[in-house]
């Protein structure tokens, strides 16, 4: 091992980081769009999260964890994960789900 390597450092020492997953930009965007002319705040809220799950039905599975990662440790500085944080905590929840449930979405797709 290199001495002063990142391996060498104790997990607590290492900066946590994120690494952008693919459809990041329209990811962002269904975020922060704002309701349709008329559109009551709880529909506009129902439609994004809906639209959420439809983006992150077309995430790898490793793309699904990333993002995952992100909306759980929230790190400062993160886009997405300030975005989904301002989110009420029952539709976090879902989208979480949605997003730990990439793997088996996978598997049901391959088996036909």
């Amino acid at each position: 091992m290199v001495a002063g390597s990142v391996t060498d450092q104790p997990d607590d020492e290492r900066p946590l980081a994120w690494s952008n997953v693919k459809l990041e930009a329209e990811i962002l965007d269904t975020f922060a769009a704002p309701p349709a002319a008329g559109e009551r705040l709880e529909l506009a809220f129902r439609r994004k999260e809906h639209e959420l799950n439809v983006l992150f039905d077309q995430l790898s599975v490793a793309d699904a964890r990333e993002l995952h990662r992100r909306f759980t440790l929230m790190l400062p500085g993160d886009p997405i994960a300030t975005m989904f944080g301002r989110l009420i905590g029952e539709r976090r929840t879902r989208l979480l789900s949605f997003l730990a449930d990439a793997r088996r979405r996978e598997a049901l797709r391959n088996v036909g």
